[in-house]
């Protein structure tokens, strides 16, 4: 029961922040930068990255879409490892 709840907390914050991620690609459109949609799942880490760029450049801060896309990728991570550990802890 446990695994199965950190494991749908993991799949829902996997959702976030493709969701987060898909934002970001649009802003990078929007400035005419590349950024696909379909590679979304293999270049998110980058994208992210030159969404940081581009607008620390333009404002001198970190964009809001940012953020929360970081955090929803560590909490990914972290429920995943914690499904993973009650899985064989049980």
């Amino acid at each position: 029961m446990v695994t199965t709840i950190f494991a749908l907390a993991a799949l829902g914050c996997i959702f976030g922040a493709f969701y987060f991620g898909a934002q970001i690609v649009n802003e990078l459109h929007a400035r005419n930068l590349p950024g696909r949609k379909m590679m979304l799942r293999f270049m998110i880490f980058k994208y992210m990255a030159d969404y940081r760029c581009v607008t620390i450049e333009e404002t001198g801060e970190v964009g809001p879409l940012h953020g929360p896309c970081a955090i929803l990728l560590v909490l990914t991570a972290v429920f995943g490892v914690l499904a993973i550990v009650a899985r064989f802890a049980s």
